[in-house]
Formats: structure tokens, C-alpha cells, sequence
């Protein structure tokens, strides 16, 4: 759970929640309006919109949360919002630049940007959402009205393949999507 600048961790194993531990943010840590957060193992993600950044945090001691290392990237994390982890890889929607970026988490301590593409279609910006199903992305894309889908197989060169753009008319059905969830074959 993110909120004030921090990673708290409750447990949930009981009708009463407890919280046991928390990560605030400093001057050595990437938690600052803290977004999203994704578990891997012993390891949370958590991106941070306002410094465009993923902090990794080791949770193996769920009571004392420690700071592992950061990536920050002013371009391919730009205002990283919704994060989800594949295999040894973490998504983000980079919603300043427009952008999914792909991130290899093999090594929570190294991690390393492989791909990424902010091409995201004709007016198509502001990717703040996005569902993995198979080797597709579908993108919600707040400032363009639209949902694009990406062919995300090959991680290192992730390729639009389409886009939907939202008819107009009297109900704009996909004016600023800011959440996108995949139900068998329906978004």
C-alpha cells in the first residue's frame, strides 16, 4: 500500500488489518506521491510519478521495509504511474512522455531498461494505464482519447499494432480513460 510518501505494509491475515511496517520517503529513497506498487519475491516496485522513479524495497522483513535501489529517468520514467511485473520484467506507463517502458528486474539490485516505445498511435499520449494478455499491452491513454495495443513479445522492442480512437458523437465513450482492466476477451 502506497500513501504520504511512503510504502506501508498491513497485514491482512485477520478481520482486524494491522499495519507492520512502513518505508517513508527521504533524501535517500524515490518515494515522493509513491503511485503503484508490484511484488516480486522478496521485492516491491513502487513507482513515483512526481520523481520519476521505481524504488525497490525489500520486504522480506515485512516489520522493517529496507530501501534497495532506484531507477530515474526523466524520459522513459516520466510521471511512471501503473506498474505490473511479467516474468523477470516490469511494465510502466510513463504518463509525462507518453510511453511504456519495459524494465529487466532479474537483478532487484541492477535493474535495467530493455524497451520501451512511446509510440502510441495518432494523438495518442499520456499512457497512465495499461493490461498485459499474452504478448499484448493494451494502453489507456488519457490525453488522447484512445487505447493503443501493443505487440510486447520481443521485450527489448515492444510495436503498436493498433489503436482505438475514440468516434466522438454525443457520448465519447473513451474521452480520458484512466483505467484499463482485460476480462477474458473484453477491455
Amino acid at each position: 500500500m502506497t500513501a504520504n510518501h511512503s510504502l506501508t505494509i498491513v497485514n491482512v491475515g485477520s478481520s482486524v488489518p494491522e499495519v507492520v511496517g512502513s518505508l517513508v520517503d527521504d533524501a535517500t529513497t524515490y518515494l515522493t506521491a509513491a503511485y503503484d506498487v508490484a511484488i516480486s519475491g522478496d521485492f516491491a516496485y513502487v513507482s513515483s510519478p512526481n520523481a520519476d522513479a521505481i524504488q525497490v524495497v525489500d520486504v522480506s522483513n515485512p516489520a522493517a521495509p529496507q530501501a534497495v535501489t532506484a531507477l530515474v529517468d526523466g524520459t522513459y520514467l516520466d510521471q511512471a504511474r501503473e506498474i505490473d511485473i511479467v516474468g523477470q520484467y516490469l511494465y510502466v506507463a510513463a504518463q509525462g512522455s507518453g510511453r511504456l517502458t519495459i524494465i529487466d528486474i532479474s537483478d532487484p539490485y541492477d535493474l535495467a531498461i530493455v524497451g520501451s516505445t512511446n509510440d502510441l498511435g495518432p494523438g495518442a499520449s499520456g499512457a497512465r494505464s495499461f493490461a498485459i494478455k499474452g504478448r499484448y499491452a493494451y494502453i489507456a491513454n488519457t490525453a488522447g482519447d484512445n487505447i493503443s495495443v501493443l505487440d510486447i513479445s520481443s521485450p527489448g522492442e515492444p510495436r503498436r499494432i493498433s489503436t482505438l480512437a475514440d468516434g466522438g458523437g454525443p457520448f465519447p465513450y473513451l474521452q480520458s480513460p484512466t483505467n484499463i482492466v482485460i476480462s477474458g476477451n473484453f477491455a
